[in-house]
């Protein structure tokens, strides 16, 4: 009987044990849990009803010699952030990226998301169709669903000045990413203006391009072959003016809302970038 009762005690025990591992895994991978897959029924399902109207200037369109602006309908980020991440979006401190369908990464401090209103939209308010026109890549009718991330630009004039970057469409994830997640993109011994180049290349760059697999997959060959062997020259002109070079190209100049010194010296340092890789 002893033995059949320390039997009985030992299968409990394992029992137990296996159900605790249990139990710390799921803590665990919900602790870990930085993806969320985007499905447009569940968002409208889930969190809808804080869906609101936001009027924005669209960056992608231009009505006469000025931007366009459109109203959309969506749900302001830091409410779905609440939502899906709870307990890691407060007090986050790293980046967060939202990858499209056709490869496009925009990569978003959190610190930014909170302080300047963002929408993650699903519609127009005027219920014409979700499309856009983007005359910068040579791409006309482009769907913008399932998810169009969109920032209040009207009020802002930094904003306006960033132009369409930062505003990804056909948003179909969201991840958080820890701080550390760029370190192997910039070596130790870089300079400072490269430093600066590569803010500016996370920026206007990242967003397509990518090196050691960080970064967009829109031109999915990694940056650094792209650049081998090619002089400052050579790369100013392509980050300048692609379409001079390669006309029809989807690539579109380096932000045209700077002004000329301000832009320049923004192609310089990510050309200083570049060259350390």
């Amino acid at each position: 009987m002893p033995a059949n009762h320390n039997s009985i005690a030992n299968v409990l025990m394992n029992i137990l044990r296996i159900l605790l591992g249990g139990l710390v895994l799921l803590q665990t991978v919900h602790a870990h849990a930085t993806g969320l897959e985007l499905r447009l029924d569940q968002v409208r399902k889930d969190i809808g009803s804080k869906a609101v109207k936001i009027k924005v200037m669209e960056p992608h369109m231009k009505c006469g010699e000025v931007n366009c602006t459109v109203t959309y309908v969506g749900i302001p980020l830091v409410k779905l952030m609440q939502y899906y991440f709870p307990g890691t979006w407060e007090g986050f401190n790293g980046f967060i990226h939202f990858y499209a369908s056709d490869g496009y990464l925009a990569s978003v401090n959190p610190n930014k998301a909170r302080k300047q209103d963002a929408y993650l939209t699903f519609e127009r308010a005027d219920g014409k169709p979700f499309i856009i026109d983007n005359e910068t890549q040579n791409e006309k009718g482009l769907p913008l669903g399932p998810f169009y991330l969109v920032w209040d630009n009207l009020r802002n004039k930094d904003l306006q000045k960033l132009g369409a970057y930062g505003w990804p469409y056909q948003v179909v994830r969201i991840e958080l990413l820890p701080a550390s997640a760029y370190d192997k993109l910039l070596p130790a011994d870089t300079t400072t203006a490269a430093r600066a180049g590569f803010e500016d290349w996370k920026t206007y760059c990242m967003d397509c391009h990518q090196i050691d697999g960080v970064g967009g997959m829109k031109y999915p060959v990694d940056l650094r072959q792209l650049v081998k062997g090619k002089t400052r020259d050579e790369l100013r002109a392509w980050i300048s003016a692609p379409s001079s070079l390669r006309p029809g190209t989807t690539m579109p100049p380096l932000n045209v809302y700077l002004g000329d010194q301000e832009r320049s010296q923004v192609i310089e340092r990510i050309i200083d970038y570049l060259e350390t890789l």
